[in-house]
């Protein structure tokens, strides 16, 4: 079973289906399209069987950009014509194995194959749909069509051209951009025409704890240096009088002060920037959000562009700095500084994890990515954290549970 061309889909029977549902080959059946999601096993929290789960009961909505997305995925149909739940059912009877659900997120988002493996498999499936904004009946049963939704193919031809660079393009998409954007895709996204400008907003996760941690050391040190001399006082500008001396020791805790003002500022700069959809009309604004946020919702498994490159991280930590020095005296704010540093590495590495790495079920990374995945193919409104959900509880942005 296989794709004989370019958009020209080969049909399969369900038997046919069930007998290459081994522990490395992995096929779901959605609206009688059979799509190979073996690449997403592999890499994603996914492949638990959930033939036991919920046998009866009401059908669920399932996300739309997760159905979409899906659909890029096709490689077949059920040949014959099945009433209710019998493809599902006839699957199960052909070979007495029981149909494996995976859960759906967009792994393979430039067409590669995940480098990271087969291993636990057969045990990665935990929560299909729901980990993607949607749920899941019992595999006994057809998915339902959640409110008139099909299987498409990703992307509208018609609204880009992907073999030429994207951000001169974007900002002519009108009133369109923000379903756009917010639809997710496989293809390869190419932003400048440059080269050098092409490379340089690109950037291998290793390259941020390199750049920023021996920064960080060299910050730390100077700032321990001054706070040893206790020549720091804080509100001495005001008066003498209610001058409180700052002295090595209190290191450390402004160290987590930073890190704590940093996950807030996690939590703002995602929420009030990147997520401020421009206006229709304005083509400078839309196409600097897709520089700045959008492409990542539009490709978000492109393993090169899942963390801030350098160059640009370096104007938004200068500002910062410069704020703290203005505000507090140079050794109190360098010392909140360069919490605030480590704060930024620590999330800028759980967000690559979050999109690529394998976290064991029911631990606080597993918990994480399915939260992540969510704000991704369903609940872009909300789920703002990364490294935690602890700001979306008082603004209100908490993502909802799903059982």
């Amino acid at each position: 079973m296989g794709s004989k061309g370019d958009g020209e889909q080969v049909k399969s029977v369900s038997s046919e289906v069930t007998r290459q549902n081994t522990s490395e080959t992995w096929k779901l059946v959605c609206h009688r399209q059979v799509s190979d999601v073996t690449p997403l096993v592999r890499l994603q929290v996914s492949g638990e069987d959930v033939s036991g789960v919920q046998q009866s009961g009401a059908p669920h909505h399932q996300s739309r950009n997760a159905l979409t997305y899906l659909g890029s995925y096709c490689i077949g149909e059920l040949e014959e014509s099945c009433e209710d739940d019998s493809p599902h059912r006839a699957m199960q009877e052909a070979a007495g194995v029981q149909l494996k659900a995976m859960h759906i997120t967009d792994q393979e988002q430039r067409g590669e194959e995940p480098n990271c493996g087969v291993e636990g498999a057969q045990d990665r499936g935990r929560s299909l749909m729901s980990n993607l904004g949607h749920r899941t009946r019992s595999v006994n049963r057809r998915l339902p069509e959640a409110e008139g939704l099909r299987v498409t193919k990703d992307d509208n031809p018609d609204l880009v051209d992907f073999d030429k660079p994207l951000l001169w393009q974007v900002g002519h998409l009108g009133e369109r951009y923000t379903d756009w954007v917010h639809q997710p895709t496989k293809k390869n996204i190419r932003l400048f025409h440059s080269d050098l400008m092409e490379y340089c907003s690109k950037t291998v996760w290793y390259v941020i704890p390199a750049v920023w941690i021996p920064i960080g050391i060299c910050c730390s040190y100077i700032c321990f240096k001054e706070l040893e001399k206790r020549e720091t006082k804080l509100f001495a500008s005001m008066t003498e009088a209610w001058s409180v001396p700052v002295q090595e020791y209190w290191f450390p805790f402004l160290f987590l002060l930073g890190m704590f003002t940093w996950s807030l500022m996690e939590y703002l700069i995602h929420r009030f920037l990147f997520h401020t959809m421009p206006p229709s009309n304005s083509y400078f604004l839309i196409t600097l959000h897709f520089l700045l946020h959008g492409q990542h919702h539009k490709a978000p498994f492109d393993r090169s562009r899942l963390v801030f490159p350098p160059v640009p991280a370096s104007v938004f930590a200068l500002c910062f700095y410069l704020i703290f020095r203005l505000l507090l005296p140079p050794a109190v704010g360098l010392n909140i500084f360069v919490g605030g540093l480590f704060g930024y590495i620590i999330y800028d590495l759980t967000h690559y994890y979050l999109h690529y790495g394998s976290p064991k079920k029911d631990n606080y990374f597993y918990k994480l990515k399915i939260y992540h995945i969510k704000h991704h193919f369903k609940y872009q409104k909300s789920g703002f954290g990364i490294t935690s959900q602890f700001w979306d509880y008082p603004f209100n942005t908490l993502i909802p549970e799903t059982s």
